[in-house]
């Protein structure tokens, strides 16, 4: 899934929801996999990182700090025994300094 058409314009120093999914649990005992890719295209050389926060229902559940000279980051977070419901994941990026343009994308799967 992805909240983008193509790419997302990232204005320096900023913070903005990328995307934003539900998931469904149906039951207690499970794993829950977080997918999320994020492209990377900048003009800057501050040298700051890029972070990617992934939350859920509010909460953090990750964070990953990206080198902008890399122009693809894709990575994976597991959660075990989540609780059973409806869920709301949220991708953020903080630009760091840098003016960004990239393509995001996220799927989340229930096991068990």
């Amino acid at each position: 899934m992805s909240n983008l058409a193509g790419s997302a314009s990232i204005p320096a120093y900023s913070i903005i929801l990328l995307i934003e999914l539900g998931i469904f649990v149906n039951q207690a005992s499970n794993f829950l996999e977080v997918s999320t890719t994020v492209g990377v295209l900048t003009d800057s050389e501050t040298g700051a990182l890029v972070t990617i926060n992934v939350n859920m229902d509010s909460n953090p559940i990750g964070t990953i700090f990206i080198d902008p000279s890399n122009s693809v980051i894709t990575y994976n977070i597991v959660l075990t025994d989540v609780s059973i419901g409806h869920h709301v994941i949220q991708i953020l990026a903080d630009s760091g300094g840098y003016s960004l343009n990239g393509l995001a994308t996220a799927q989340a799967t229930v096991y068990g």
